[in-house]
């Protein structure tokens, strides 16, 4: 993991900071960020990024969640009610993606749940 180095720190008599940060970086190389989860929103806004080398290119910037997928599991609340239970739980996740396996795992059909469509 490569390590950036400040280079500069400005405070301004508000509050309002920023700092800037200095690294070399090799070939594919990456280098780590790390802040507070309610910073978030203020480094989104105001990151920003540049290669100084004019021959190389910054491919990508990303960060993780700020829970474990489980914890955000376990955040989502869905009612199944004892009557119309499968339709109200396809109503409650619309949007999401799901993969079905038919038979004895002859054959997967995936895509998005988009609605609820009845026919008689």
């Amino acid at each position: 993991m490569n390590k950036l180095k400040v280079q500069r720190v400005i405070i301004f008599k508000h509050g309002v900071s920023y700092f800037i940060l200095n690294g070399k970086i090799k070939g594919s190389g990456t280098f780590e960020l790390e802040f507070k989860i309610d910073e978030m929103n203020d480094i989104l806004k105001s990151l920003f990024v540049l290669d100084t080398s004019e021959n190389g290119f910054i491919s990508s910037i990303s960060y993780d969640a700020a829970l474990e997928t489980s914890q955000l599991l376990k955040s989502i609340i869905i009612e199944v009610p004892d009557k119309d239970s499968l339709t109200s739980l396809l109503t409650q996740i619309k949007g999401a993606k799901v993969k079905l396996t038919l038979g004895n795992d002859v054959e997967e059909i995936s895509g998005t749940i988009m609605g609820i469509e009845f026919n008689e």
